[in-house]
């Protein structure tokens, strides 16, 4: 089981430098498996149960596509990252966490500022 109770500042400082090393990387290898550990997470750790949690996960889940397409340029990566944010943002507004629900609208901007560029 992975652990729960992480404060949001150490998620914050482990995703800063996940995403930059990934980034930086040739190709989306390690992006993909970035992928599969959050889709296990989401495995365990339900909306239903713990939905702050699963919403952040969502959040992270949209950044990394996003950051896919950046490097390869497939529109599906887009639609994903766009399906993830949004789904995260419905969870932050039902929550009413307002830092949380703009990070996910700046987030959803970016995407879709992608898109029209794409």
């Amino acid at each position: 089981m992975l652990p729960i109770a992480i404060s949001g500042a150490l998620r914050s400082t482990i995703w800063a430098f996940f995403s930059r090393s990934f980034a930086r990387e040739p190709g989306i290898g390690r992006l993909e498996q970035a992928v599969d550990a959050y889709r296990a997470a989401l495995e365990e750790f339900t909306r239903d149960w713990v939905p702050y949690q699963w919403a952040y996960t969502q959040e992270n889940l949209g950044i990394l596509y996003l950051t896919m397409f950046r490097k390869t340029g497939e529109r599906t990566h887009l639609e994903t990252a766009r399906a993830h944010a949004t789904a995260a943002l419905d969870v932050y507004r039902e929550m009413s966490a307002s830092y949380d629900i703009g990070t996910a609208e700046n987030l959803i901007r970016s995407i879709e500022a992608e898109m029209q560029d794409d």
